[in-house]
């Protein structure tokens, strides 16, 4: 209490969470990243490393490159991790569009979103025998 004013947090919205409850994919463990890097090194590398979190992975994206960060997590996690484009939310035209990120990849490439979105993906490792 600075300056001994009570302060009372109260949830608000929250594209993320949002995000991640409606998305169907696992919430018992999630990684926020938020925006990538705009270099797409740097953005490759915090998805490389979002993957270590064996959870379900949150970032936000502009209009102008949900395709080309969708391939990013198709080259790195593979074309059959389950991915998730959330857009609009709470909004009336809210879109969520389920499927691998091969086939989100395809969809976001024949028809780019418009706004910014969500992209959720789950980071599992492989497993080994």
């Amino acid at each position: 209490v600075l300056a001994k004013i009570p302060v009372m947090s109260l949830p608000g919205p929250c594209a993320a969470i949002t995000a991640l409850v409606g998305s169907g994919l696992p919430t018992d463990r999630f990684f926020f990243i938020g925006f990538l890097p705009r270099r797409p090194a740097r953005a490759k590398r915090v998805i490389t490393q979002a993957m270590a979190s064996e959870g379900t992975v949150v970032i936000y994206e502009s209009p102008y490159r949900p395709a080309e960060t969708v391939r990013w997590i198709e080259d790195i996690a593979g074309p059959e991790t389950p991915l998730v484009i959330a857009r609009e939310l709470t909004k009336i035209h809210e879109e969520f569009l389920r499927g691998s990120a091969r086939d989100i990849r395809e969809r976001l490439e024949a028809k780019p979103p418009i706004g910014e979105v969500v992209i959720l993906f789950g980071a599992q490792k492989e497993e080994t025998t």
